[in-house]
């Protein structure tokens, strides 16, 4: 029963981040030569800002803003799911083996 929400919990942590990666990380290729475009340096491509300046770039200042506001919810979460996951491991391994036999 737990192996089963652990799988689930694993297979959705990267659906997000590939999400970004992609979309937005194509859009900011596809936009190099554009005026809107900032110039990434590979200092800032490799703390991952290609994707607020794509977004930056398509939508303004409220495209940077969707971006934070989907990393908030993407981060909060996954907090959640790994509270979930280690109350039932605590729950069936834990209390369900020492405390109610």
């Amino acid at each position: 029963m737990v192996h089963r929400h652990l799988l689930m919990r694993v297979g959705n942590r990267f659906a997000i981040p590939f999400m970004f990666s992609t979309t937005l990380g194509l859009a900011a290729v596809a936009l190099r030569d554009d005026p809107a475009m900032r110039v990434l340096l590979p200092k800032d491509v490799s703390a991952g800002l290609p994707a607020p300046s794509a977004a930056a770039a398509l939508l303004g200042k409220s495209g940077a803003a969707a971006v934070l506001v989907v990393l908030f919810l993407a981060v909060t979460s996954a907090t959640s799911a790994e509270l979930i996951a280690v109350s039932s491991i605590l729950t069936y391994d834990v209390y369900r083996v020492t405390v109610s036999l």
